[in-house]
């Protein structure tokens, strides 16, 4: 994730230098008084770029894309120094944790639709596939959550385990380490799991549970 986040934050500052060149060159000829505009293709290209990257990294639908695409155009000094707030504002998002929270909604959505397909699964009687994908949506939704905090979880541990180091550093509740032990007894049950699909039914429910208080809790989407 910190790759990822470092390569976004490195596209904005390329942009931004870029921007910060069109704006020194603006600034000779608007304050000269001149007649000759800068090069509006080398402009019209650097804008677009801007608009692209707005538009992957935060959405349409964001203030920043919405602030950009909306920018009434004056000249082009003024104009570059208006787009280049909206970039700064943007990067500066990025490394306050917007990308990461991003991510966490995606990955909240994600999860519930894999809790889906176990729940199908259990419905048709299939409890091994059903199992196998409660329990891998649980130990990598406290993995998350873990990361969100600033905790480094280790790959060998259990659910039961990483519930413990969560909950020392109150990342969750006391509660909600012992559901996650029970959890952890139930999933090592073996066979008897198979004859009671209402208890599985029961997990899958608490399970979403957990992720909207967990995980949907640490989503701040800025503004």
């Amino acid at each position: 994730m910190a790759d990822i986040l470092q390569r976004v934050v490195s596209l904005f500052d390329n942009l931004i230098a870029q921007g910060e060149q069109l704006r020194d060159a603006c600034k000779k000829m608007y304050f000269a008084g001149a007649k000759k505009a800068i090069d509006a293709q080398t402009f019209e290209a650097w804008r677009t770029s801007c608009l692209t990257l707005l538009r992957s990294t935060f959405g349409t639908s964001s203030p920043h894309f919405d602030s950009f695409t909306n920018l009434k155009f004056f000249d082009h000094y003024n104009s570059t120094l208006l787009y280049l707030g909206i970039m700064q504002g943007a990067r500066e998002d990025l490394r306050k944790g917007y990308f990461y929270h991003k991510d966490l909604m995606l990955s909240v959505n994600i999860f519930n639709s894999f809790l889906a397909h176990a729940l199908a699964f259990c419905a048709k009687g299939q409890m091994e596939k059903a199992l196998g994908i409660l329990e891998s949506v649980v130990a990598d939704a406290l993995r998350k959550l873990a990361e969100s905090h600033g905790l480094v979880p280790r790959p060998t541990d259990d659910i039961a385990t990483a519930a413990e180091a969560l909950a020392r550093t109150e990342a969750i509740s006391a509660d909600a380490k012992e559901s996650l032990r029970e959890l952890q007894q139930y999933l090592e049950s073996g066979a008897r799991v198979e004859q009671d699909p209402g208890a599985f039914e029961k997990w899958h429910d608490w399970t979403q549970k957990l992720l909207y208080e967990y995980l949907g809790a640490r989503i701040v989407i800025v503004n």
